[in-house]
This record gives structure tokens, sequence and C-alpha cells, in this order.
């Protein structure tokens, strides 16, 4: 038979459990960030002067992606971003699309990859 302090004690770590449960995003905060002409030592936590205090929170609070590969341009690296494909299969490697340009992404092409592979994620893990 539980006492009346053992009761409370319980009851209270229950509802304290509880609500911290309550607290919890049902789903992880995702946040994508593409920086161009970002070198890996212009951020304040890898050592750089310069002061960058909120990306360094970013970082120091979250999972960090630091085994990559890019193109040294945006094009390629964001349309391998947006279409899980080589940007040589697009053409794509070499230089950047200008707004001018009658080349690039094929306006047909399916643009959600990282959607599509984070719902699929998402769906595995019950989320």
């Amino acid at each position: 038979m539980l006492t009346r302090r053992e009761l409370m004690l319980t009851s209270g770590s229950a509802a304290l459990s509880q609500a911290a449960a309550q607290t919890q995003p049902a789903h992880p905060n995702v946040l994508l960030i593409l920086a161009d002409d970002l070198g890996w030592g212009d951020v304040g936590y890898q050592g750089s002067e310069i002061k960058t205090p909120h990306i360094d929170h970013l970082a120091t609070e979250s999972v960090q992606f630091t085994q990559c590969h890019v193109y040294p341009l945006c094009s390629p690296t964001r349309s391998g971003l947006m279409t899980g494909r080589s940007p040589m299969r697009f053409g794509l490697i070499y230089s950047v699309v200008r707004p001018w340009a009658t080349y690039g992404i094929p306006l047909d092409e399916h643009i959600g990859f990282v959607l599509d592979s984070m719902k699929a994620i998402a769906s595995e893990l019950g989320l």
C-alpha cells in the first residue's frame, strides 16, 4: 500500500512526465541551409573570426551533416539537392543558370526529392 507521500510523489512525477511529453513537438523541425559562397571556416563555430551567433547556436543544438560534397557553383548544387540526380544529367556542371538561359532543370522534372525523402523517413519511423 502506498503512503500519502509516495502517492503524491508518484502522481507529481507522472504529471511532470506528461507535461514534458506535451511540450515536445510531434514532428522534428528541419531547417536546411544552403548558402552560396560560404566556406567551411566562414562561420563562428568552425573557428572563424566572423561572428555568426545565430548559426553557431543552430549548429550546437542540431544535427550537422559535415561529410557532403557540393559543386563550386550554386546551380549544380541546387539542382542536385532539388532532384536527387547528378547535375551532369541536366548539363549543369560548369556554369550558373542565368535568368535568361533556355536550359536548366526540365519543367516536367520532379523537384520534391528532399521533401519526398523526408516523408518516407517519417512514415518509416511512424512520425
